[in-house]
């Protein structure tokens, strides 16, 4: 089995947390960062490359789905789940 390295993006601490505390425990399912909004998911992504982002939508400043289109300009292959 393939490990899958996610990126959890959401503006509310809660969760993220239950979202982290839900796949911390599933094999081969690692969590490589948090991020709060969508100028931090670019930060984030761009640092850690991971497998899978999970995203917010509406996130303040920079939107979930802004951030991703960004960096879809740039990774083209990024894989997002909202």
């Amino acid at each position: 089995m393939n490990n899958i390295r996610i990126l959890i993006c959401d503006d509310h601490a809660l969760v993220r947390s239950g979202i982290i505390g839900h796949l911390n425990n599933k094999p081969g399912i690692f969590v490589v960062g948090e991020a709060v909004d969508g100028n931090d998911m670019i930060r984030q992504y761009e640092i850690l490359k991971p497998d899978l982002v999970i995203s917010d939508i509406s996130m303040p400043g920079l939107s979930g789905t802004d951030a991703v289109k960004e960096l879809k300009s740039k990774y083209p292959d990024i894989k997002v789940l909202f």
